[in-house]
């Protein structure tokens, strides 16, 4: 489990959460329940920056970014994080700083 957190770069609690809804309910437990309301939307400068901080070295001593400090820098949620990780192919804890993947760098373009 301590791999996955690290690899995820989410707490032990959440990791938790999400192996005990696989356990009950398989992948579908992993869906997120449809929420109430309007879904934020994340700009497109957010976006960028999540783009930016994840391809940086960190300061304050840390090796790599975690999803939860880049959310709290960027102001947003850590499965926004996670999402926008996602779409543009982007791994940082895989990542020397200053290699990006193509993708990332077409979104960072537009």
């Amino acid at each position: 489990m301590d791999e996955i957190v690290e690899q995820a770069g989410l707490g032990r609690p959440v990791v938790n959460k999400w192996r005990q809804r696989f356990r009950q309910s398989g992948l579908d437990g992993l869906k997120d329940a449809p929420r109430r309301g309007k879904q934020k939307v994340i700009t497109a400068e957010q976006q960028a920056m999540v783009i930016e901080k994840a391809c940086i070295k960190p300061d304050g001593g840390y090796t790599n970014w975690s999803q939860e400090r880049i959310a709290k820098e960027v102001g947003i949620s850590q499965s926004k994080v996670f999402q926008i990780f996602k779409q543009a192919d982007l791994k940082p804890h895989k990542t020397a700083y200053g290699v990006v993947s193509q993708k990332t760098l077409d979104l960072k373009r537009k």
